[in-house]
């Protein structure tokens, strides 16, 4: 819609968005709250296993602001809009450490403390998000069923793409956390350390998808192998150089 200059269309299909969240966010929330019961007998003591399912509990009621500020996010991304999600996510990462900061020491909650400091930096970044589109204005009035099947047609195989990867990350994780703590932790600090390997460049494909569908709704279909051409290489490169990094300083 962008690409053939439609902004009207941008703000439908962002309200399918929305509207989308806000259905997925019920059923992920009564999904997660479901998974919550079970950690404790998958973990490798029953402290941990409470630990867990407390976490998850308080984290299932941001579910609803998570999905919103993603849709919001992915429709900022469209229109060539990458810097305010970035503030607004630099914003709410400030919120979140000093959410943790009170919660956990000031109030001396613990896990549930880490908990209680995420969730109202979620809430904290979506309200933000949704201030700053709706200075570009929202339009759910003309949203019908193509606009919200299109928007699902695109996004369920990610969604499912997501899920897999995800899915294979907690099952190592559940796996090694029933070994012991300890190697549940290192694999979590390892995974950590990981992120700066493969978030850039993710963000780099990200950008390469906004200009490549901007390409075809320019109908100028022929920039999408030039677009994915100067993605792949510095995608590459970092790459290496994260790789090289990792193994050179894995003892340190």
């Amino acid at each position: 819609s962008v690409g053939a200059g439609n902004q009207q269309a941008v703000k439908i299909y962002l309200g399918a968005g929305l509207a989308l969240a806000c259905i997925m966010a019920v059923i992920a929330g009564f999904a997660s709250l479901g998974v919550a019961e079970l950690l404790p007998s998958v973990s490798a003591t029953v402290e941990t296993g409470d630990a867990a399912r407390t976490y998850l509990r308080i984290m299932a009621l941001g579910t609803l602001p998570s999905l919103i500020r993603i849709a919001v996010e992915q429709a900022r991304f469209s229109i060539g809009d990458s810097k305010t999600p970035m503030r607004v996510n630099i914003f709410s990462n400030v919120c979140n450490v000093i959410g943790n900061y009170y919660f956990i020491f000031v109030l001396d909650l613990g896990v549930a403390g880490a908990a209680y400091g995420t969730l109202v930096a979620n809430i904290i970044g979506a309200l933000a998000i949704l201030v700053v589109q709706a200075l570009d204005g929202f339009d759910f009035r003309q949203i019908r069923s193509h606009h919200l099947g299109g928007v699902w047609r695109l996004g369920y195989p990610t969604g499912i793409q997501g899920a897999l990867e995800m899915g294979s990350f907690t099952t190592m994780v559940v796996m090694l956390t029933n070994l012991s703590e300890l190697d549940g932790a290192a694999n979590q600090i390892a995974i950590q350390i990981l992120h700066f390997g493969f978030l850039p460049c993710m963000a780099i494909g990200q950008a390469a998808s906004v200009m490549a569908g901007q390409a075809i709704g320019a109908r100028r279909r022929e920039l999408v192998y030039d677009i994915t051409r100067h993605a792949v290489v510095p995608t590459m490169v970092y790459s290496l150089m994260a790789s090289l990094a990792f193994v050179t300083l894995g003892p340190l």
